[in-house]
Order: structure tokens, then C-alpha cells, then sequence
């Protein structure tokens, strides 16, 4: 799978620092000081290209200067944005090891190897990362998109070399119904 024209989150904007344009990052790159060494770093929606002239560590985040900020209001126009670098200028992950954006556009087989679908994309709310599934055939009470948690026992293989992943797609779908009858029977008990 291609890894030209992805872009990978190492990083997101928070509120300012003072009163000069600084702002404050929470880095997702290990070490987080080398968010200053991307050559091309790119900011959310739109990917405009920004650069960081001076970072330094804080107590639980990290301070930038960032190129043509210059006072606090400009810095907090900038609040919720991600700081983004295209997926080939990361090194490349160990054996076993994957960047999530790395799943886009894979296929989706199921336990017994029958495709299933297509990984649209990997999103992370702040409760764990979530694959979406764009499926081949919609399914009754989900339709053609489904989004399930990225999970071992969902997802027991991840094949890069063969441009696949391998979803436990029938057990989910069989877990959320056990649960919705459970529900509706409880429902049913509390209403007599």
C-alpha cells in the first residue's frame, strides 16, 4: 500500500503560553523534541504548511514558537489544531510494528478469509483508536459502514506485506446482538 499522500498526526495545539504567541503541544512522537526536525510539518484542516522556530519541553507538554504568531489572540486561533507529517517522513517501524494510518485502504477479510470490505480510516475520540470499515455488502441494522475498536480479539492479523487485516467482523456483530436482547429483556422486567 502506498504511503505517498497520507498524513500522520505527531502532534496537537492546546491553549497559548503567555502573552507573546507562544503555544502549548501535546506531542504524539517519541522523543517529542523532534517535532522541530520535520522538514515538511503541516497544520489541520487544511494543511498549510507552518514551522516551529523554537520548542522547548513544559511540565506536562510542550512549549512552541510558531512562525508568525505573535501574540496570544493569533495563538489562540490555533487551539485544536493538529500538527501533521506525511507518513514517508517517518522511519519505518520495526518487525511486527505499524503505523494506524498504514491500515487505510487495506482490505478486510473475515475469520475464514472471505473479504468483507475496506478500512476507510483509523480515528481516535480520546476512548481508543476505532477502525471504520467501509463493507462490501451492507449488513442488516449497521448498512455498509461500521465502525469497531481496534481491538486483538477484533482484529487478530495485520498483513502490510499482503494488504490485509483480518476482522472478527461476525463476532461483534453477534456480541452487539446478545447485548441488545439482554437489554430489551431487562427493559421488559423493569416496566412490569
Amino acid at each position: 500500500m502506498s504511503k505517498e499522500g497520507k498524513w500522520v498526526c505527531v502532534g496537537a495545539i492546546g491553549a497559548p503560553h503567555g502573552v507573546a504567541g507562544e503555544v502549548r503541544i501535546r506531542a504524539f512522537a517519541e522523543p517529542p523534541l523532534v517535532l522541530q526536525d520535520f522538514a515538511e510539518l503541516r497544520m489541520s484542516p487544511n494543511l498549510e504548511a507552518v514551522r516551529i522556530t523554537s520548542l522547548r519541553q513544559g511540565k506536562s507538554h510542550l512549549i512552541a514558537r510558531i512562525e508568525g504568531v505573535a501574540g496570544r489572540t493569533e495563538a489562540e486561533a490555533l487551539r485544536g489544531r493538529k500538527l501533521l507529517v506525511p507518513r514517508e517522513a517517518l522511519p519505518e517501524p520495526e518487525d511486527g510494528e505499524f503505523y494506524l494510518v498504514d491500515l487505510e485502504g487495506l482490505l478486510a477479510v473475515d475469520i475464514k478469509g472471505r473479504r468483507v470490505g475496506t478500512v476507510v480510516s483509523v480515528v481516535n475520540y480520546g476512548a481508543g483508536d476505532l477502525v471504520v470499515l467501509e463493507l462490501d455488502e451492507p449488513r442488516k441494522g449497521i448498512g455498509k459502514q461500521v465502525v469497531l475498536p481496534f481491538q486483538r480479539r477484533l482484529f487478530p492479523e495485520v498483513n502490510l506485506a499482503d494488504e490485509f487485516v483480518t476482522v472478527a467482523l461476525d463476532d461483534w456483530l453477534n456480541a452487539i446482538q446478545e447485548d441488545a436482547t439482554d437489554r430489551t429483556q431487562e427493559t421488559e422486567k423493569v416496566s412490569k
